[in-house]
């Protein structure tokens, strides 16, 4: 990681790991342990709990992702195991964009949330959800 402190900055970085960056200039801050998942049109490179998506035709990372043990939070707010009550408490609500959640008015940035319920019995309740993804990425995504 660039930067010791947690810092999600929307439609920017993650932890000082930047949007726009070329493919040579990620790989050059990471050590070797990363992998790299090569799709048509995007390659994944995934690095501890950070998943980058490198656009292939615009030779640039347009979106950085955080999972697992990640303990940033958006604002000091909201992370990864807060729910969409959590962001409707600290925000004052949310909106379902294409699968993901966003924050009203606030670009490059949404959360996706985990697919399983705690009980076998509870119905999936969208808003009791833990998040378990937080991604940022470049305007042009949406």
């Amino acid at each position: 990681m660039l930067n010791n402190q947690w810092q999600i900055i929307p439609e920017n970085s993650i932890d000082g790991f930047q949007l726009g960056w070329s493919f040579d200039r990620l790989i050059s801050q990471l050590d070797n342990n990363y992998n790299i998942d090569k799709q048509r049109y995007t390659w994944y490179i995934y690095y501890n709990q950070y998943r980058f998506g490198y656009d292939i035709e615009k030779e640039q990372i347009s979106q950085i992702l955080v999972s697992g043990n990640y303990q940033g939070k958006y604002l000091g707010r909201i992370g990864i195991g807060n729910t969409l009550e959590d962001v409707r408490r600290e925000f004052g609500g949310w909106e379902d964009v294409y699968d993901t959640y966003r924050i009203p008015g606030v670009k490059g940035l949404c959360f996706e949330l985990a697919d399983v319920s705690l009980d076998e019995d509870d119905e999936w309740v969208e808003e009791k959800m833990p998040i378990r993804h937080i991604a940022v990425f470049t305007d042009d995504l949406e």
